[in-house]
């Protein structure tokens, strides 16, 4: 049997060599689809896991540019939006928020934001508008999930405020809050922060109390879409916006002196009114009777581990009720729908004719090996029989057979022992290989 696998390899040489090369320049991960199609699961292995999120490299352009290429590859069609679930119960060392949103087109005239289109540069062929990532698995139904979709459109056009350290009586301690509403009143409180309108009390003197909010989010899912956010997202007209006030040049923040209230004082107040936002950031273009309410998403939890059938009916669940055209059935959240008022929707299905990845039912047949490019831990899932398993490296040299294996659902091996370079592994059954595997060490 060596004699015949080296015999392969060396009729093989040309393929194995060019092999090596295109891994060094890929990501080889794992992808399995659920079988309602509606969540991706990305197995990453733990070194490279400790690499994403250690280094936060979502928010390395380029490393993100590099994953998002590699899902596109295997999901051949176009989203809207990409979400990037950390299967984590609290949020990874190394990262310091619940969500973020990265930009990567925008065609929207009239909301603080230029147009501009990066969407060759992620594999998307001109559809995707932002990626984000939340990093706890229970981010899709508590939030801040409702929040960094706002980001997509909000809040970049006005000047707004916040305080760099919470509460204060330091004028320096307040400055610049981009992206976020700060000292800005609405209808509701915000999803990116701000007060409601209707609690604002002018205690004269540049003093004012407003009912407790916060400056950069109010609650995760808790809260709908204010009138504002509802018009940059190009669901209402401007005319639909009821005048508030942004504050500018905050003085000091503190608790009320009545429960749930706080104090603040402030210098500049301007009262935005429909005709003062568009002289503000223009006309919106395209209009709330042309505007794009309907929108696709890819939602992919990256994983260490296989998801269990119980994770892969949460992660399910949790999208198809985040993303139903209706009621979601619980009192203390919003969903997308409920949010826009039931004028925007979130499709989250894939078209089957675009799965380039094998489906996940289908998949618990097969021998599965993974990560193909390893740095310590080597996986296998099969449902066949499987007695032993033998390490070639890439002149079919056999280095260590592994033996006595217990659980063949489910196969783990180290390759620590290991030095970098190309290894076949040969899956044998009563001495007779099953099958043959290809893998990176690193």
């Amino acid at each position: 049997m060596k004699t015949n696998f080296k015999s392969y390899l060396k009729n093989s040489l040309t393929t194995s060599i060019l092999f090596c090369v295109t891994i060094a320049f890929s990501q080889p991960f794992t992808y399995k689809v659920h079988k309602n199609n509606r969540v991706v699961s990305l197995l990453m292995d733990n070194t490279k896991f400790n690499q994403w999120t250690g280094n936060d490299e979502f928010a390395d352009r380029t490393k993100a540019q590099l994953l998002v290429k590699d899902i596109l590859n295997n999901i051949n069609e176009d989203f809207d939006f990409i979400t990037l679930l950390l299967n984590t119960d609290q949020t990874p060392a190394g990262i310091t928020y619940a969500g973020r949103l990265s930009s990567i087109s925008n065609a929207i005239e009239g909301i603080g934001v230029r147009t501009f289109d990066n969407t060759n540069a992620y594999g998307s062929k001109g559809r995707l508008k932002s990626i984000i990532q939340l990093t706890q698995k229970n981010n899709i139904l508590f939030g801040p999930f409702l929040h960094e979709l706002m980001h997509n459109w909000a809040s970049y056009g006005f000047d707004t405020v916040g305080p760099r350290r919470g509460f204060s009586e330091n004028p320096n301690d307040f400055g610049s809050f981009f992206g976020h509403w700060g000292f800005t009143g609405g209808n509701t409180p915000g999803q990116l922060g701000g007060f409601t309108q209707s609690t604002l009390i002018d205690n004269g003197g540049n003093s004012y109390t407003v009912d407790a909010f916060g400056d950069f989010a109010n609650g995760g899912n808790s809260v709908p879409y204010t009138q504002l956010e509802l018009y940059l997202m190009g669901m209402v007209p401007a005319e639909d916006v009821e005048p508030f006030d942004l504050f500018q040049d905050i003085t000091s923040y503190t608790r009320g002196t009545k429960a749930g209230t706080y104090d603040f004082k402030a210098n500049t107040r301007i009262t935005y009114t429909p005709e003062v936002i568009i002289n503000k950031l223009g006309e919106r273009k395209p209009t709330h009777l042309n505007a794009q309410k309907e929108f696709k998403m890819l939602t992919v939890v990256i994983t260490t581990t296989p998801l269990t059938d119980a994770e892969w009916t949460k992660f399910d669940n949790d999208i198809e009720s985040f993303t139903r055209k209706g009621d979601d059935n619980n009192p203390s959240l919003f969903n997308f729908w409920e949010a826009t008022r039931g004028m925007g929707t979130i499709n989250p299905e894939i078209s089957n004719d675009a799965l380039s990845v094998t489906d996940f039912e289908n998949k618990k047949s097969e021998i599965i090996v993974y990560p193909t490019l390893v740095g310590t831990d080597l996986h296998i899932e099969t449902n066949k029989k499987i007695s032993e398993i033998t390490i070639c490296n890439s002149i079919g040299l056999e280095l260590k057979t592994f033996n006595n294996l217990n659980d063949n659902s489910k196969i783990d091996i180290s390759l620590s022992a290991f030095s970098n370079g190309l290894y076949y592994l040969l899956l044998k059954n009563n001495n007779k290989i099953i099958a043959t595997k290809k893998v990176v060490k690193y």
